[in-house]
């Protein structure tokens, strides 16, 4: 072996081979472990102890397996390479799912974390080193107006029937009840000293934020309590009071502390449900019609269909105090039917005392002979028969007898397969020859507005409104049909609405014209005929009671502030909701 420079040189390189070898990673080295949300380094989190329900699955947040990440803050792990992490009442989700702890990760990673206790930390430790993240985990709750704890998996918020500026809600946070029955507060446990005590109440739907409320918080030891709240369908009613928050049915009302802890409660419980919180949905269809080829209202079809879907959200504004929205299934823009109707005995009721029926169907003749003594109804068969024979589609309706009338008349609606017939008269020949029973075909002429009904014959609707509403509505059991004319003949009313009790063909139908849609906020006129159908009844309470201008189903008046006559009570709730 040589032993001299060369390999004195040889044996350094080797040296230094060995100690590069040895050496740690410089990044490892000069990466600390640390927590971070953002950019921010952080060595402290509240949480809230996830006790919500966010999927609506009925389960804890904090009890499932697998639990939605909507109140879990998200948390960067720093460092580089392999790592151990390991929590206490703390879960720790990765990629959605959560970790089975102590759990191997390879850092730098971004986890969620979720309280399940109070009593938590997480750690995260690689070699020798070590990073703990101190975790307060506080408990909120929202409060009834009694001061129960409400649970997220059972109970759920509800809109106030209360006008906003009366006494119901108490102004003092340590008030032990409200006397809205439908009023909350929240309640935050385990808080520590020295932290702002303000929450943000938030609604939010499927899109994101609908609307936000700071509330300032009072504190009791550890526990932060808000003042009393409520909830508003509207903006008029949020405005009225600085501890209202607006929010909509299926809404998630969430509270927000120290911008990572919220829970959140949702506004009515969801529809398979068959509590007293379920919401519940209606079906309409909304139809407006055109004069001159123009529709009633909005200058154009998509001014038109604004307008419409304007009064479906004021509905929603009003009965979302029941916990009731209506769902849009369509809306129409038409022009008034064709003459597809053909009545018998209208208004009287008479019975035939025989005679002939003439009439052109799509221009074919239509010829039936009437027998002494015939009903209306009896007499509608035979048309319908003979109707039947050529082709046509034909269907009796028994119109209810009027307060003047001898009995039901008839009406008898005719379709071809292409869809609506035309009826009309066979040249000169009458159309009946009938000396007591009267025989006519409907037809719309909203050129003078649509002739209503009168209080006689209310039931089964004008000639002229069964044959704008019959041919056009739906077969859907359940459906409500909304009609928007221009006005009534008679300039007697803003709006009419067709009960199920009344057993007409019109029945579940509102009607309203322009003057009422104009009125939108201030009489809420579709939503106050809508509650004639909603509780089949078609009095006023204040017909035979006290007038009490505030409530929808009692006032006839208009007045665009809180106070206008748009608040249900319990009773009509229970009795709409009873219907669905």
């Amino acid at each position: 072996m040589v032993d001299g420079p060369s390999a004195r040189r040889v044996n350094l390189r080797a040296t230094l081979a060995a100690l590069v070898l040895l050496a740690p990673h410089p990044a490892t080295a000069q990466t600390p472990l640390h927590f971070s949300r953002g950019s921010e380094r952080v060595d402290a989190l509240i949480l809230a102890v996830d006790e919500d329900d966010d999927d609506d699955d009925g389960r804890s947040d904090a009890e499932q397996p697998d639990p939605p990440p909507d109140d879990a803050p998200r948390v960067r792990l720093r460092g580089e390479g392999p790592a151990e992490i390991d929590a206490r009442g703390v879960r720790v989700l990765w990629a959605g799912r959560p970790l089975a702890l102590p759990a191997s990760i390879r850092l730098p990673a971004e986890v969620r974390l979720q309280a399940v206790g109070t009593d938590a930390h997480v750690v995260l430790r690689q070699g020798r080193r070590e990073a703990r993240l101190e975790v307060t985990a506080i408990r909120m709750r929202f409060e009834d107006a009694d001061g129960r704890p409400l649970d997220a998996t059972t109970d759920a918020l509800a809109p106030s029937m209360q006008i906003p500026s009366d006494d119901t809600l108490p102004p003092d946070p340590e008030t032990e009840n409200a006397r809205d029955a439908r009023a909350f507060r929240l309640r935050l446990e385990g808080v520590p000293d020295g932290v702002p005590t303000r929450a943000i109440l938030q609604a939010m739907d499927g899109d994101g934020r609908r609307s936000r409320l700071p509330v300032r918080l009072h504190r009791e030891g550890a526990t932060l309590r808000s003042p009393w709240l409520r909830l508003a369908l509207d903006e008029l009613d949020e405005r009225a009071s600085g501890r209202t928050l607006r929010a909509e049915l299926r809404d998630r009302v969430e509270m927000e502390f120290m911008g990572g802890a919220a829970q959140s409660l949702r506004v009515g419980r969801p529809a398979h449900e068959s509590g007293p919180l379920a919401t519940r949905s209606v079906p309409i269809r909304v139809h407006v019609l055109r004069v001159d080829g123009r529709p009633v209202v909005g200058g154009n079809d998509a001014g038109a269909l604004a307008i419409a879907r304007q009064q479906v959200e004021i509905a929603n504004e009003v009965w979302g105090q029941c916990l009731l929205y209506f769902e849009l299934a369509e809306l129409r823009i038409e022009d008034p039917p064709t003459s597809a109707v053909l009545s018998i005995a209208d208004g009287d009721g008479l019975p035939a005392a025989g005679g002939l029926i003439r009439f052109r169907a799509d221009g074919q003749p239509v010829t039936v002979r009437t027998e002494p003594g015939e009903s209306p109804l009896e007499v509608a068969e035979r048309v319908r028969r003979a109707l039947s024979e050529r082709g046509f589609d034909a269907q009796v309706h028994r119109i209810p007898r009027t307060e003047y009338g001898a009995g039901p008349a008839a009406d008898v609606v005719v379709r071809s397969p292409a869809g609506r017939a035309t009826l009309s008269q066979d040249g000169d020949h009458p159309l009946g020859t009938d000396a007591r029973q009267r025989v006519r075909i409907g037809a719309v002429d909203l050129g003078d507005g649509l002739q209503e009904f009168d209080n006689r014959n209310s039931m089964g609707g004008t000639l002229e409104e069964r044959a704008l509403v019959i041919p056009t509505r739906g077969d859907e059991g359940g459906m409500l049909e909304l009609y928007i004319v221009n006005g009534f003949t008679g300039g007697t009313r803003q709006g009419e609405a067709f009960i199920p009790g009344d057993r007409g063909p019109l029945h579940h139908t509102v009607i309203i014209d322009r003057r009422g849609v104009a009125l939108g906020r201030s009489a809420w006129t579709a939503a106050h005929e809508i509650g004639h159908v909603l509780l089949d009844q078609p009095f006023h309470p204040d017909d035979l009671g006290p007038d009490r201008p505030w409530l929808l189903m009692d006032s006839n008046g208009n007045e665009p502030t809180v106070l206008g006559p748009k608040r249900l009570t319990p009773a009509e709730c229970a009795r709409a909701r009873d219907r669905r």
